[in-house]
């Protein structure tokens, strides 16, 4: 399991808290939640992120913005996230101002579980996630979504972003009756006053 860092400051959470902090909370998603609910079915199936993966089997999920170390020199920003850009560019902003406008979008999906399903326990690994900030932001869900971080079980609401160290281990399981939809946002921090393509550069 590779957990090479790009820079020596990168700490995950900014080091203020173990498993998840809140970045923000109250947000509205109302706007992006109804757009989401026009993208037709047959589009979820068009990632193959849950073929990939194995732990991802139970889920669905939609790539905005696609960074892959191997194949990629830059975050790929996908025909969906145009799409939703007015939506998201306001959510953006706030996980930007959170981070003090240090860094850049490195990825964006969308994921969904249906109900009795889960993500079994795993940790990340490769630089890119090993580097970047992991936000989940629940748009919709259920008080029967688990979300476990180290042992530690949270329940998010809509409406908050929550970072979770996803290099420890973690898993998700729905036991409730709906489905549940995260944008799972990662946020590439600059900490050495490089370029952008300097910072992607080193992952590799």
């Amino acid at each position: 399991m590779s957990r090479k860092v790009a820079d020596s400051n990168f700490k995950k959470l900014l080091g203020k808290a173990k498993n998840y902090l809140l970045v923000h909370s109250g947000f509205d998603v109302a706007p992006i939640r109804k757009r989401i609910e026009q993208i037709p079915d047959a589009r979820w199936l068009e990632s193959q992120r849950q073929q990939r993966f194995d732990i991802h089997s139970d889920t669905r999920s939609l790539d905005l913005i696609h960074f892959f170390r191997d194949a990629n020199l830059k975050p790929d920003y996908r025909e969906l996230y145009f799409e939703l850009q007015e939506e998201l560019e306001p959510l953006v902003n706030r996980i930007a101002d959170y981070y003090q406008n240090n860094g850049f979008l490195v990825r964006m999906l969308l994921t969904q579980m249906a109900p009795g399903s889960e993500i079994p326990e795993h940790v990340d690994s490769g630089p890119a996630l090993m580097n970047c900030h992991r936000v989940h932001i629940p748009i919709t869900t259920n008080d029967k979504v688990i979300f476990t971080v180290d042992g530690e079980k949270k329940n998010m609401q809509v409406g908050e972003f929550w970072e979770i160290d996803n290099s420890q281990d973690h898993s998700v399981e729905n036991q409730g009756n709906e489905d549940r939809i995260h944008l799972i946002v990662d946020w590439m921090p600059n900490l050495s006053g490089q370029s952008e393509e300097d910072v992607l550069a080193s992952l590799h």
